[in-house]
């Protein structure tokens, strides 16, 4: 049987950042336009199971992108 692809998120939580919890510091809307681009890409690439624990930072911040590109 073949396996499907899926996706888990992993990262870091703000306050690793420099800008914080600052969402709109420049860095911070460039990571996640480049979260968007990579799983974009991996949804082109048959991926349709994606998986966050929903921590704060990066792992909510991609969960948010695969729910807005669902709709």
């Amino acid at each position: 049987m073949k396996r499907k692809p899926i996706c888990c998120f992993v990262g870091e939580k703000p306050q690793k950042f420099p800008w914080g919890y600052d969402e709109k510091w420049p860095d911070c809307i460039r990571l996640k336009e480049k979260l968007a681009f990579e799983i974009e890409t991996m949804r082109q690439k048959g991926v349709k199971s994606f998986i966050s624990n929903m921590a704060m930072g990066v792992e909510l911040w991609a969960a948010e992108i695969v729910v807005s590109l669902k709709q």
